[in-house]
């Protein structure tokens, strides 16, 4: 009775994902395939994207305003065959977060235009980083630290917006997501220390 409750599991999550599966952050244990791909669909209907800038600001990108939609391909099924289903009860304890692009189009010059104009791109609004340095303060010299501005990096700004969209992440902290240009020397870098 066991074994073929086993195998009868086993044959359930070719096309069904294994217990504590998570997909982009989002928990689709036991779903079928038909089932993620229904999700995905609907999210694209009302999907925006808050940008979470490093001075507490918020903007955000709506999915309406780039036209996306939701494009049916074979990923999804393609990750439930990536399970090991003979070692599925693993999945009872152990957790799978999986990171997967899905099939989305989007309208990329509308995204670039909006990129364009948001706030944290005004070049009013960007303050270039500050290298550590010494200094001379009373009677010694100490080691100014660094600052990290508000300057963009362009080029990592838009492939994490991408990414974003592509993943339906509703997130992008562009501080983790190293959107910004970072001082080239910090307190403990040899140079400061030498100098």
């Amino acid at each position: 009775v066991f074994a073929a409750i086993y195998i009868g599991f086993a044959v359930y999550f070719n096309n069904h994902f294994m217990f504590s599966t998570e997909i982009n952050g989002v928990d689709f244990s036991l779903k079928s395939v038909d089932q993620v791909e229904s999700y995905m669909k609907k999210q694209v209907e009302d999907y925006s994207l808050t940008l979470k800038e490093s001075d507490g600001d918020q903007e955000d990108i709506n999915g309406s305003d780039i036209s996306l939609k939701y494009v049916p391909g074979d990923q999804v099924s393609q990750l439930a065959k990536e399970q090991n289903n003979a070692f599925w009860i693993e999945s009872l304890w152990k957790k799978n977060q999986i990171e997967a692009q899905i099939g989305v189009e989007y309208d990329e010059s509308a995204l670039k235009q909006i990129i364009d104009n948001l706030e944290c791109m005004k070049e009013e609004n960007q303050t270039a980083s500050v290298d550590a340095h010494p200094e001379f303060q009373t009677d010694k010299f100490v080691v100014v630290p660094e600052v990290i501005g508000t300057q963009i990096n362009r080029e990592k700004f838009d492939q994490a917006v991408s990414e974003a969209i592509n993943g339906f992440q509703t997130e992008l902290d562009l501080t983790e997501a190293d959107c910004y240009i970072a001082p080239k020397y910090v307190s403990d870098s040899k140079e400061v220390v030498d100098a």
